[in-house]
Order: structure tokens, then C-alpha cells, then sequence
């Protein structure tokens, strides 16, 4: 008498493999007792590599997101592998693949609003630098007696 478990390697179900009530697999449902030993099977899928990968470049991401720029990149690369890896997986994405794809999402933005910060940064540091050499060639006091002119205290 056979169960009604019925598993493929990837752990969905799957009507031509079918187990028995002492855990030996064979196709059609009998079970002579003398049936080559077969690998273990899984009901969950097992991680793979890419779920890795995905996890790997969104935790890089992350840290790199305060640059900027390379936040953005290894994020993105970070997203396309998790959607690689769902695409493989019948559209989900689940362990470190999930937690890879929250990651290079969080590393994608946060890298998008540094790179905003540090183009501000260097604008506003720069026009600093340009204000102090010309208030050290003497530019500042003819700008404050112009200015003068039209703002009264």
C-alpha cells in the first residue's frame, strides 16, 4: 500500500514518482524490496548557489551604499539575480534570496540618495572654496560694500 506522497527532486509534487510505506522509491507503486537506494527528498527546495550570490551582493550593497555609486551598481546586480533566482523558481523568492533582493533594494536607494548627497557635498563645498580664495584676494570687501547698498541693518 503506498502513500499518497508524491515529491520530484525540486520538491513539488510530481504524479510518476511515488514513495511507499517503507520509505523506498519505485514508479509503479510496488515495492520488492530490492530497489536501489535513492537520494533523499527534500519537501522544502533546496537553496542554491544564486540564492547565495543574491544575499552576498545585497549585504555588499549595503555597505557600499554610502559611496554612492558603486551602491547603486552592486545593488542593481544584487536585484537582477534575485529575479533571476525567482524566475527559476516559479516566480518566488524565498531564504537568503529574499533576504538578498531586501538588501539590494535597501543598498539601490540608500546609494541613490548618498549619490545625491555627495553631488550637493561637492557643489556646495567647492562654492566654499571658490568664497574663501575670493575673500582672500580681497573680493569679499568689495562684495559686502556692494552689497551694503542694498541691504540695510
Amino acid at each position: 500500500m503506498n502513500n499518497d506522497y508524491n515529491f520530484n527532486n525540486n520538491g513539488n509534487f510530481d504524479n510518476n514518482a511515488n514513495f511507499n510505506n517503507n520509505g523506498n522509491f519505485n514508479n509503479n507503486g510496488n515495492n520488492t524490496g530490492y530497489e536501489a537506494p535513492v537520494e533523499t527528498v527534500n519537501a522544502y527546495p533546496a537553496e542554491t548557489v544564486s540564492a547565495s550570490s543574491c544575499m552576498t551582493f545585497g549585504i555588499v550593497a549595503t555597505a557600499l551604499s554610502e559611496l554612492g555609486l558603486p551602491g547603486i551598481i552592486v545593488g542593481a546586480i544584487g536585484r537582477k539575480k534575485a529575479n533571476i533566482f525567482a524566475n527559476e523558481h516559479g516566480g518566488q523568492v524565498f531564504g537568503k534570496a529574499k533576504v538578498g533582493r531586501i538588501l539590494s533594494n535597501v543598498g539601490f536607494g540608500l546609494g541613490i540618495g548618498m549619490t545625491v548627497f555627495w553631488v550637493i557635498y561637492i557643489i556646495v563645498m567647492a562654492a566654499a572654496g571658490a568664497a574663501v580664495a575670493y575673500g582672500a584676494a580681497g573680493g569679499f570687501d568689495e562684495f559686502m560694500a556692494v552689497a551694503s547698498q542694498y541691504i540695510t541693518l
